[in-house]
């Protein structure tokens, strides 16, 4: 388990909004689902603000994202975001071995 997956955890336990460049993008965000898919550290996120390779609804939407393709990964003070209702995608593409998951 990496540090940052470890960070992660925490944040998402202690619902912490995170912040990290991914793809080379700035992108401010909740983790609701961590663990793994295929072997690969994975979170399901709701990317809430910040860039992205296409632009984000009002309000935000869902990502998936792999751990290891972060950098600068950071807790933040911003707010903690629920995302979008019932569109989490539970149980997740994105994760086949839940790790934690933000309580329904």
């Amino acid at each position: 388990m990496t540090a940052a997956y470890q960070l992660l955890c925490s944040a998402l336990l202690n619902r912490q909004s995170c912040f990290a460049i991914y793809d080379g993008y700035n992108r401010h965000f909740c983790p609701h689902i961590i663990g793994l898919k295929d072997g690969v550290e994975q979170v399901l996120c709701w990317q809430f603000a910040g860039e992205s390779s296409s632009p984000l609804p009002p309000g935000g939407q869902w990502k998936c994202l792999t751990i290891s393709k972060m950098s600068g990964l950071v807790v933040t003070r911003e707010p903690w975001h629920d995302g979008e209702p019932g569109k989490t995608g539970r149980p997740s593409f994105c994760v086949d071995v839940v790790d934690q998951s933000v309580p329904l």
